[in-house]
C-alpha cells in the first residue's frame, strides 16, 4: 500500500472509505494518516469483504495500491483553487473571519477565532491575504512598555512564532475578532514583534516558550513591570477574559497607588 505520509487528505479519505473506517471526527490530516496506519498495520491492505487467502491477499494488496495511484491521478487532475493550500478567508453568509486549515473536494475546513470550526463549502470563502489588525505600537518593547505606563493602560504584547504551526496562524484571527480588536483599541498599547526583538530577561518573562506568545503586562513604572497572564494559544473568548482578569488588576494598582499619594 501506499504510506499514509505521503497521500493527499483526499486520498486517505478515499482508502480510509475503501476499508470502512469512520473518520467523520478528524479534523486535521495526521488522524487520517493514523487511522489509515493502524487499519493497514491490522489487516495488510485487503478491503472489506476480500479474500483472507494468499491470492485473495495478495488481490487486495493489487487494489489497494491501484486506488492510491488512481487517487494520486484524480488529484492531478483537480488541480486547487485559491484556498487549496489553505490559509484566511471570510465567510460570504456571515462576514466572519476563519483560517482554513485545508480543502478537500470543494469544502474547506474553516476555524474561527472562537474556537469553533466547520465545514464550509470553498465557493461560499472570500480569500483574505490580510486579517485587519488593532493598532500596533511602531516602536520598541520598551517604548511601548512607556507608553502604557504613562496612558494608564496595560500593555499587551504579542510574540510571533516561526509561522509554521496552527497556533502561529490562529493568533492574527484571534487579533482580527471585533471583540478582541475593540477592547485593545480601547484599553491597551499593543506591541507585536519576534523573540529577537526582546531583551533575553523580557523574553522569558513574555513568552518563556517562545513564540508565538500573548502576554498581559501591568507597567508598575516606566522601567518597570508585571507580567500577568501568557498564553500560546487561545481563543478570542479565552483572551478576553484574560484581558479583563489584567484590567481589573490594573484598576486596582491605580487606584491603590493614588490612595498612597493623598
Amino acid at each position: 500500500p501506499l504510506p499514509a505520509m505521503g497521500l493527499s487528505v483526499r486520498q486517505l479519505k478515499e482508502q480510509l472509505t475503501a476499508y470502512g473506517v469512520d473518520f467523520s471526527t478528524c479534523r486535521e490530516k495526521a488522524e487520517l494518516q493514523q487511522l489509515l496506519d493502524e487499519r493497514v498495520a491490522a489487516g495488510a491492505c485487503s478491503a472489506p469483504g476480500a479474500s483472507t487467502t494468499d491470492g485473495g491477499a495478495a488481490d487486495g494488496a493489487a487494489d489497494c495500491a491501484g486506488g492510491g495511484r488512481k487517487a494520486q491521478e484524480r488529484e492531478a487532475r483537480a488541480g486547487g483553487g485559491p484556498l487549496a493550500d489553505g490559509g484566511y478567508a471570510t465567510r460570504r453568509a456571515d462576514g466572519r473571519h476563519c483560517w482554513v486549515e485545508f480543502v478537500d473536494d470543494g469544502d474547506a475546513l474553516c476555524l474561527f477565532a472562537d474556537g469553533s470550526d466547520a465545514i464550509v463549502p470553498e465557493g461560499d470563502l472570500e480569500p483574505q491575504e490580510n486579517l485587519p489588525a488593532p493598532a500596533v505600537h511602531p516602536g520598541s518593547f520598551e517604548e511601548a512598555r512607556v507608553e502604557a505606563f504613562r496612558s494608564g493602560r496595560l500593555l499587551v504584547a504579542a510574540v510571533r512564532g516561526p509561522g509554521r504551526s496552527k497556533a502561529d496562524r490562529l493568533q492574527p484571527l484571534n487579533f482580527a475578532a471585533e471583540e478582541v480588536a475593540s477592547l485593545l483599541d480601547s484599553n491597551a498599547i499593543f506591541w507585536q514583534g519576534s523573540p529577537g526583538d526582546l531583551r533575553p530577561q523580557h523574553l522569558q518573562q513574555v513568552a518563556p516558550a517562545g513564540g508565538p506568545s500573548v502576554a498581559m503586562i501591568l507597567p508598575l513604572a516606566a522601567d518597570a513591570m508585571r507580567v500577568v497572564s501568557h498564553a500560546q494559544q487561545e481563543d478570542s473568548e479565552s483572551f478576553v477574559a484574560r484581558f479583563v482578569e489584567a484590567l481589573e488588576q490594573l484598576e486596582t494598582h491605580t487606584r491603590l497607588s493614588q490612595e498612597r499619594m493623598t
